[in-house]
């Protein structure tokens, strides 16, 4: 039995030893995770302190869980977290099926020229800063750009989107399918690229159509990739693009618009009330860690489709 173990472990030894370089390649990005994840969990101490700046953390006094239990008693506690899972539900529900259907339509496109010229112009949105991205929309939507002129010329008045509540879903959920669907798409599209051909060939055989095809070949085909990336969505269902968010605010959309993550960089760093902010971030990071071990586990059960 020793024996046996002792010749699996010289086995991967060797191994590693044969792929050095490329585990050399791995390193910066280990490194990464290590500095700038791994490190700063020292700090989470905090949330269970009451930080002191000049003593430091190891050194500030402990209140247990005061922090939590301020955040849960106040009276911005539940507007925050629904304006959080509203947001998140919205486009999980939207921004997830989106890029699949792009994909989809991007796929059966046969001129390959066509295809590439759309690919490239949906994924360009996403190299622009997030500072762009909002500085294009509040130019077409502050009251003399274009879309406030076609208000006008339409219904005789204008709107101030940016300053209605109920316009700041929308512009955000829009704003995010421009920026992220031909981006996601990519990973859609490499998935599909691995479906077997002879597939389709049998299913025109049989008489399937283009959209019998999509259905019966297609999506099985990418099943996997839609449900792992699925699961890794669902574990960020508590962070949304609070940059966005927080040059989209205002004080008239301040009430839909304020989450979870918003809260706490307002909280900290404007406020510099360090201990709070990180009970509330822990407690948003320890939510998004059971939503994707649940959904893993209920995918392992039910699919056999899993990430661990």
């Amino acid at each position: 039995m020793q024996g046996s173990a002792s010749l699996k472990f010289r086995s991967k030894i060797r191994k590693i030893i044969n792929c050095r370089w490329l585990y050399l390649m791995l390193l910066p990005c280990i490194l990464n995770f290590v500095i700038f994840h791994y490190v700063p969990m020292y700090g989470l101490q905090i949330a269970f302190k009451r930080y002191n700046i000049v003593l430091g953390a190891q050194a500030s006094p402990w209140i247990g869980l005061k922090h939590f239990e301020n955040f849960f008693s106040s009276y911005y506690c539940s507007e925050v977290i629904l304006n959080t899972l509203r947001i998140s539900l919205v486009s999980i529900c939207v921004g997830f099926p989106f890029p699949i259907v792009f994909a989809l339509i991007l796929n059966e496109v046969r001129s390959r020229r066509a295809r590439s010229f759309f690919q490239t112009v949906s994924y360009l949105p996403y190299f622009l800063a997030v500072v762009i991205v909002v500085g294009i929309l509040r130019i077409f939507l502050e009251q003399d750009g274009i879309v406030n002129a076609i208000h006008q010329l339409l219904y005789g008045n204008k709107v101030y989107y940016l300053g209605e509540p109920k316009y700041f879903l929308t512009l955000y959920e829009s704003m995010g399918l421009w920026r992220w669907t031909g981006y996601d798409a990519i990973l859609y599209l490499a998935a599909m690229s691995t479906v077997n051909q002879d597939l389709y060939e049998a299913a025109a055989v049989d008489g399937a159509g283009r959209l019998s095809r999509i259905w019966h070949v297609t999506l099985p085909g990418i099943r996997s990739t839609i449900i792992v990336l699925f699961i890794m969505r669902l574990g960020n269902l508590l962070n949304v693009g609070w940059q966005e968010i927080l040059l989209l605010q205002n004080d008239l959309n301040e009430g839909v618009s304020e989450v979870i993550q918003t809260f706490v960089y307002k909280r900290g760093i404007q406020k510099a009330d360090y201990g709070f902010s990180t009970a509330v971030g822990l407690l948003q990071s320890v939510i998004n860690f059971a939503m994707i071990v649940a959904a893993n586990q209920i995918s392992k059960r039910f699919s056999n489709t899993y990430i661990f």
